[in-house]
């Protein structure tokens, strides 16, 4: 990891201000080999930085190094594989795995973390999540993003997962509180499952989206993606046609013509 200061001395008015006051301090992993690092949040004033890592544990960074590693009470890990997302909110500390689950932390007791493992282990702090929810089991959930509703009672969050499906969950953790919801779905009409079009709005892929194109000669729209997909939709008809899956991403993606000068 790469933390980058911005000196507190002039003001910064064009890119070549910014590229003279930023300085860069790359991160160091004493207590560990290395970690596949897919997100960060920070703690707040405290100056720390809480990372994800491939092993589903939390790891507390503090000038450049990791002070801490945070596990569940049981010894368990805070996830069942890698975490995929982390997001600060309001004194908590939301994470997302490839688990399926949702789990919300303690930012405070995170923050103010001291290691609380055995004299083998004092890199450790054992911290149980204060609410989790479980979206769909196995579903590899990839980022998360707060409704922008501007409601005092708005608790609800979209999340993306692997397959290219969006989800309405509801984070309020009251006795009113809604099961998660598919609102999108990637959709294969020639597969065994049979569900029905009417309950999907949107069918997408798993990624960006790399490239897009019409047929000059019907209503047919083709798309390529990171993902190794090619998608046929049918834009009058609202559907998506059929679906190629390649073993690598769709760069660059043509219609052939007609004919041939």
């Amino acid at each position: 990891m790469t933390f980058w200061t911005l000196s507190a001395s002039g003001a910064v008015d064009s890119k070549e201000d910014l590229a003279e006051q930023l300085r860069a301090t790359e991160g160091r992993f004493i207590m560990t080999s290395g970690a596949d690092v897919e997100s960060v949040a920070a703690t707040g004033t405290t100056g720390k930085v809480v990372s994800a890592c491939h092993w589903g544990n939390l790891l507390v960074w503090e000038e450049g190094h990791i002070q801490l590693e945070v596990s569940r009470k049981d010894g368990s890990t805070c996830h069942d594989g890698q975490i995929n997302a982390i997001v600060a909110e309001e004194g908590e500390l939301i994470t997302i795995g490839c688990d399926g689950w949702i789990r919300v932390w303690d930012l405070e007791s995170i923050s103010n973390a001291r290691a609380t493992g055995s004299e083998s282990d004092k890199s450790i702090f054992h911290l149980d999540p204060m609410n989790e929810v479980e979206v769909e089991p196995g579903a590899d959930l990839k980022s998360i993003a707060k409704s922008k509703i501007l409601a005092e009672d708005n608790n609800d969050w979209y999340i993306q997962d692997g397959s290219g499906s969006i989800w309405k969950v509801d984070l309020s953790f009251s006795l009113s509180m809604q099961k998660p919801s598919r609102i999108y779905r990637f959709f294969n009409p020639f597969s065994s499952l049979n569900f029905s079009i009417s309950n999907f709005n949107f069918r997408c892929h798993a990624g960006e989206v790399t490239s897009l194109t019409g047929s000059r000669m019907s209503s047919l729209v083709l798309s390529g993606g990171l993902d190794g997909k090619a998608c046929i939709y049918d834009i009058n008809r609202k559907v998506l046609v059929n679906h190629v899956q390649y073993s690598s991403s769709v760069t660059t993606i043509r219609w052939l013509p007609l004919e041939v000068i």
